[in-house]
């Protein structure tokens, strides 16, 4: 399991999120060893799961654990409200794993079509208390709470600061981990270690890390960068659409310095950097206000325009 997956700040004092994955452990083992199927297995690289993916594996299932039918809910990706209607009869969930007493059994048919038809898990931004690090609020239509078996240590749905356990035990929202996936150079794996695509709110916080100053916490991990690069996934207009949220909420100081762009350059990741760049550029200059710090990418570009082919240099370098 990459390490990216179960990262948790709090386990070394062995906090909810390490209890969950070790009950969800205990589980699978008890419920595959009777016969019974993991579910929650994602089916892409991203690490999320598709609904008719999970409806298949629990009508062919003859007992699954309702830990694992959780967090099978939590890696779902995004569906019509309307597909809860297509979920049909499911065999309930192992009793002997599903409360400490063995008498209960949860209906999940039923917790399918409540977790599809309120659109699944949501989560908010809620503030930055530091550049580039939201907190979220959460909203889950089966929350975790709802699992007898964590009666003993209940798993908080929205526990205070930037991490969320349904962000970090489960895959699939990059755009949510990408500052301690890309940025943190600490981190073992990065975004690049798994598929999705960088979302706008994703870029926002990349573009932040190009901006830091060498030798800070928020500088990017050049190496990621170079393998986004290879495998495509630096897209231009988004990252020009995710600056333009940035200069929308007056966050004027997004550049900064530029040197970590050029740092990056410099490091192998030109061919994906440069047309992000200029795309970045040419969305600074075209708005009314043109942002201030945006003549420090400016003068990296033409520092770099050497390296690239001619038809690549755009116009706004003429002359420099």
């Amino acid at each position: 399991m990459p390490a990216w997956w179960t990262a948790d700040g709090r386990a070394a004092n062995h906090g909810p999120g390490t209890r969950l994955r070790f009950l969800h452990a205990c589980e699978v083992l008890l419920v595959l060893g009777r016969g019974g199927h993991l579910v929650s297995t994602p089916d892409v690289i991203d690490g999320s799961l598709g609904l008719d993916r999970l409806l298949q594996r629990l009508r062919d299932a003859p007992r699954v654990g309702p830990l694992d039918l959780r967090l099978a809910l939590g890696r779902l990706r995004p569906t019509s409200p309307a597909d809860a209607s297509r979920v049909g009869v499911l065999p309930g969930t192992d009793p002997d794993v599903t409360s400490p007493g063995r008498d209960r059994e949860t209906d999940t048919a039923e917790l399918v079509r409540r977790w599809v038809a309120a659109g699944g898990l949501r989560l908010v931004p809620r503030r930055r208390p530091e550049p580039g690090l939201w907190e979220y609020e959460s909203a889950a239509p089966v929350p975790w709470t709802s699992c007898p078996a964590l009666d003993a240590a209940p798993v908080g749905d929205s526990p205070a600061g930037h991490r969320h356990d349904d962000t970090w035990s489960l895959p699939g929202r990059p755009d949510l981990w990408l500052r301690n996936g890309i940025v943190g150079v600490s981190r073992d794996e990065s975004l690049a270690d798994v598929g999705g695509t960088i979302g706008t709110a994703g870029w926002e916080t990349l573009l932040l890390a190009l901006g830091a100053g060498a030798g800070s916490y928020y500088a990017p991990d050049f190496v990621s960068l170079v393998r986004l690069q290879d495998q495509g996934r630096l897209d231009p207009a988004v990252a020009a659409a995710a600056a333009g949220a940035r200069w929308d909420a007056c966050e004027a100081d997004l550049i900064g310095d530029a040197l970590g762009w050029e740092r990056a350059m410099l490091r192998g990741a030109i061919r994906g950097l440069w047309p992000v760049a200029v795309a970045v550029v040419e969305a600074g200059l075209a708005r009314p206000q043109v942002p201030t710090d945006l003549d420090a990418l400016v003068r990296v570009l033409a520092r770099r325009a050497h390296e690239v082919p001619p038809d690549a240099v755009p116009d706004f370098l003429a002359g420099r």
